[in-house]
């Protein structure tokens, strides 16, 4: 009987070291959702992303992938913003294109390894085109009188 005991003891503290959420069982949890759209359409559309409290964006597509087994994502680090992603699925952002981040419709300016996300939030991806010097409003055209 010892040695039952011993080893269910010994299970246990192995998954509470596996897993630091089993740990802290003080740590809210809840889901998250995870949109991704290239022009418009949906690539993904993932609803109950299993969260912790203090998540990041990254760890939440991480987690999709339990979820999701063909979701895939990838990212570089950029100085001084953190990691951005670069690549959903088999989108890739183009020349003059990049992966907007959304959370809950609001644009984010913060990597995907610094933006925490709360329970419920809706994560939305979205390729956009950015803005070059030469498309941008000339304040001279727009009929205003400069002074």
């Amino acid at each position: 009987m010892k040695i039952l005991k011993a080893l269910a003891f010994s299970v246990l503290v192995l998954l509470l070291l596996i897993n630091p959420v089993l740990a802290d069982s003080s740590a809210a949890q809840g889901t998250v959702s995870i949109v991704v759209l290239d022009d418009g359409k949906d690539i993904y559309n993932l609803q109950s992303v299993p969260w912790v409290e203090g998540e990041t964006v990254r760890t939440a597509m991480l987690n999709v992938n339990n979820k999701e087994p063909s979701f895939k994502f990838e990212s570089e680090h950029i100085d001084d913003y953190g990691e951005f992603v670069t690549k959903i699925g088999d989108s890739q952002a183009q020349a003059e294109e990049f992966w907007a981040l959304f959370i809950n419709g609001e644009a984010s300016d913060e990597g995907i390894d610094t933006t925490v996300v709360n329970n419920g939030d809706v994560i939305l991806w979205d390729i956009e085109r950015q803005i070059s010097p030469s498309t941008e409003l000339n304040p001279s055209d727009s009929g205003e009188t400069m002074l």
